[in-house]
């Protein structure tokens, strides 16, 4: 476990270590299966920054808050770890606390660090037994820009694929984790799939099975004007999934590449200027990452996620930069000491996490300022809807496609179902609508942008219904 967990939450971790790590593993064995059939987990994860080791981070101590939300993936990597090599002991510590609490590790390895650090590290988790499936390579190799980076990107991604498959030769291996989304920086994605997509190891499987990327989406208007939905991104990456689902066409379910996002936010950083076509422009209130929109921009890049089959989703980052909200705190939480509270993006994840189905259905809305992530199972429908404007509507939510719209904002979903509920929906609010199978309402969540005041913070709304 941490050293940095005090000595009551270390027993009570201690006392549930095995139970927990049985967890763990029968979570691993399941999800193993699964990735032998087909590579689409859907799965929603975190990122593991900043631990105590660096300026001071502060996520062993909101580790209880992390728990609560249930991550089934967390990735140990980022920046620091692509330039730093913190070490087996600090590896085994960050571990500990993912398998206890039957998270899935994904561990970055770097083409920074030398080979034998690297062959160190490897070793070690085969013969601790720490049953590591998922590795990802490098991080953000685009942001170096010298030349030759690219071929050198591609070439150390298949011989850093081949050192992990030698320990480990059903690893499952991300990569490269570039962040450039720009029409001109698609060019850098295609010759990296170009020259690493049908790459096969010695054994003959292909040493790519996750395509990473990154994304801290900024987005605008014609007009130059600031917004914050996800529709540029969406736009942009749509030719790289598009050349995934060609190379896909021809592959077996066992060899289909997936793909993730293994860091998003609404922004890099708070404060200061950004460049586009128009001129420079500053970063408003809607593009930062403590704000009540970054929640809403999380719940939409979720909810794209889960409808384009993405494996994984992986906001940055649990808490930084002492949670005093400067340009580079991008966390979940405030304050540097407890009580640490939690942000828009906590609660809005909450939501999520605790209400999440298998598969997106199709939506449709009535008002643009409106954004709507519904999904369906089983054990029956989510309906998760984000008011990102001002103004308040009165609101129908129908579990059918076929519903006669009667309200001022009507959503239909394709749930099959003939319910359909009335609310209000205020401005700048997101609810959660949780349905049984037979479409009844069971639960109804929210929260807005009056709860995300710094000065006066409240957790979201929760009305249990009989």
């Amino acid at each position: 476990m941490s050293k940095n967990l005090s000595v009551k939450r270390f027993k009570k971790y201690s006392n549930a270590m095995k139970g927990l790590l049985m967890l763990s593993m029968a979570s691993f064995l399941l999800l193993n299966t699964a990735v032998c059939q087909k590579l689409n987990a859907g799965l929603i994860g975190l990122n593991y920054w900043m631990p105590s080791w660096e300026h001071n981070g502060r996520i062993e101590q909101v580790w209880d808050q992390v728990i609560d939300l249930n991550p089934e993936l967390i990735r140990i990597g980022g920046n620091a770890c692509r330039g730093t090599y913190y070490g087996i002991e600090k590896y085994d510590e960050m571990l500990d606390s993912i398998q206890s609490v039957g998270s899935i590790p994904l561990v970055q390895i770097s083409g920074r660090w030398s080979y034998e650090q690297r062959r160190a590290l490897l070793t070690h988790f085969k013969e601790s037994n720490r049953n590591i499936l998922y590795f990802s390579i490098n991080n953000e190799d685009d942001d170096d820009k010298f030349e030759g980076w690219l071929q050198e990107a591609v070439q150390e991604h298949i011989t850093i694929s081949e050192e992990i498959r030698k320990v480990f030769p059903d690893a499952i291996i991300a990569g490269p984790a570039f962040k450039g989304f720009d029409p001109r920086e698609i060019a850098n994605h295609e010759f990296f799939l170009k020259h690493v997509l049908n790459k096969k190891d010695k054994n003959g499987k292909f040493i790519l099975s996750i395509y990473d990327m990154h994304t801290y989406t900024t987005s605008f208007t014609p007009e130059g004007e600031p917004k914050y939905d996800i529709s540029v991104f969406k736009k942009r990456i749509e030719p790289i999934l598009a050349l995934l689902d060609s190379v896909n066409s021809g592959r077996e379910d066992e060899e289909k590449v997936s793909w993730m996002l293994s860091e998003i936010n609404i922004n890099y950083k708070n404060e200061g200027e950004i460049w586009i076509h128009k001129g420079r422009h500053s970063f408003p209130e809607t593009h930062k990452a403590y704000s009540f929109y970054a929640g809403q921009y999380w719940t939409q890049m979720f909810g794209f996620g889960i409808e384009k089959g993405a494996f994984a989703m992986v906001p940055w980052s649990v808490h930084e930069s002492e949670g005093s909200r400067v340009s580079l705190d991008l966390g979940m939480f405030d304050n540097d000491t407890a009580p640490f509270i939690p942000r828009s993006t906590y609660h809005h994840m909450k939501m999520l996490r605790d209400n999440l189905k298998q598969n997106s259905i199709k939506s449709i809305v009535s008002k643009d300022d409106v954004e709507v992530v519904a999904m369906t199972d089983s054990t029956g429908s989510t309906v998760i809807v984000m008011n990102t404007g001002i103004n308040a509507y009165s609101l129908q939510v129908s579990l059918n496609l076929s519903a006669e719209a009667k309200s001022i904002c009507s959503i239909l979903v394709d749930a099959g179902i003939k319910k359909q509920i009335k609310d209000v929906l205020e401005g700048e609010t997101t609810k959660c609508y949780a349905f049984d199978p037979n479409g009844k309402l069971i639960s109804k969540w929210s929260y807005s942008h009056a709860d995300a005041d710094a000065e006066n913070p409240r957790t979201i709304v929760i009305e249990v219904l009989k």
